[in-house]
C-alpha cells in the first residue's frame, strides 16, 4: 500500500507540475501576444491578424486549466454556511455526493468533448493554420484530470478509515 502511495504520489506531482506550467506558459502567451498586438496595432499602425484568434484559443484552454487548477486545490467558491452546521460525518456525505456529481459530469464532458473534438476535425480556425478540434482537444484531458483529481479526494480525504474515525466524532 506504501509502495502505491509513493507511485500515486510522483505521478500526481508530475500531472501538477505539467498543468502549472502549461498554465503559466499560456497566461504569458497571452499576455505577450495582447502587448505585441497593442504595439503593431496603435505604434507601427500595422495590426496582427491572428493573435486575436490565439489568443482567444489559449483563454480557453487557460479557463478550462483554472476548473483543474481549483479542482485539484478545492479551492472553488462554497458556500458553506449551512453545511457547518451539521456533524462531521453529514459534511463527509455532502462532500461525497458533491464529488459523485462532479465525476458523472465530467464523464459526461468526456463523451461529448471527443464527440465535439472527432466532428470538428476538418473545421480550420480562421486565421492561424490548426484545426478546432485541437481547442475543443482540452474538454475531454481536463475533465480526465477531473475525474483523477476527485477520485485522489474521495480516497484520501474521505475513505480512509482515519477521515472516517475523525468524521465520526
Amino acid at each position: 500500500m506504501e509502495k502505491m502511495n509513493r507511485i500515486e504520489k510522483k505521478i500526481t506531482g508530475i500531472v501538477n507540475k505539467c498543468v502549472d506550467w502549461l498554465s503559466v506558459v499560456l497566461f504569458l502567451l497571452i499576455f505577450i501576444l495582447a502587448l505585441g498586438q497593442i504595439f503593431m496595432r496603435y505604434v507601427l499602425n500595422r495590426p496582427l491578424v491572428w493573435s486575436e484568434e490565439l489568443i482567444r484559443y489559449a483563454f480557453v484552454w487557460i479557463c478550462y486549466l483554472g476548473w483543474v487548477l481549483g479542482t485539484r486545490n478545492r479551492s472553488h467558491i462554497q458556500i458553506t454556511i449551512i453545511i457547518n452546521m451539521f456533524p462531521k460525518i453529514v459534511q463527509k456525505l455532502i462532500d461525497t455526493f458533491n464529488s459523485l456529481i462532479l465525476l458523472v459530469f465530467s464523464a459526461y464532458m468526456i463523451v461529448y468533448g471527443i464527440q465535439m473534438t472527432k466532428a470538428s476535425t476538418t473545421l480550420p480556425a480562421i486565421t492561424i493554420p490548426i484545426k478546432i478540434s485541437f481547442v475543443y482537444a482540452i474538454v475531454p484531458v481536463v475533465n480526465t484530470l477531473i475525474i483523477v483529481y476527485e477520485l485522489l479526494h474521495l480516497k484520501n480525504n474521505i475513505w480512509e478509515k482515519d477521515a472516517v474515525k475523525e468524521a465520526a466524532v
